[in-house]
C-alpha cells in the first residue's frame, strides 16, 4: 500500500474508533457527501457496508452526522446480530 493510501486508512480507522461511523465528504466526487458504517456477519468471515449520502447541496455533514449517523448505526448493529 502506497504512502497516501495508508493515511487515508489510518484517517479513516481514527475516525471509525472515535464515531463508529466513516465519512466522505466530497472525497470520491466534490459534489456527493456520506457516512458508513460496516455490518459483520455473526461468524467474523465478512464485512458488508451499509451507508446513507447523496448530493452535497442536499446531504451535509452536519446534517449526517446530527440526524442519520445514530441510526445508521444502530441499524448496522442490528443487521450484524441478525446474521
Amino acid at each position: 500500500m502506497e504512502a497516501e493510501g495508508r493515511e487515508l486508512y489510518a484517517a479513516a480507522a481514527a475516525e471509525y474508533a472515535d464515531r463508529k461511523y466513516c465519512s466522505g465528504y466530497g472525497t470520491w466526487r466534490s459534489d456527493v457527501n456520506g457516512i458508513a458504517v460496516p455490518v459483520r456477519t455473526l461468524e467474523g468471515g465478512r464485512i458488508y457496508g451499509l451507508n446513507v449520502g447523496g448530493p452535497a447541496h442536499r446531504m451535509t455533514p452536519k446534517e449526517l452526522e446530527t440526524v442519520y449517523a445514530a441510526p445508521l448505526i444502530a441499524t448496522g448493529d442490528r443487521l450484524a446480530l441478525q446474521g
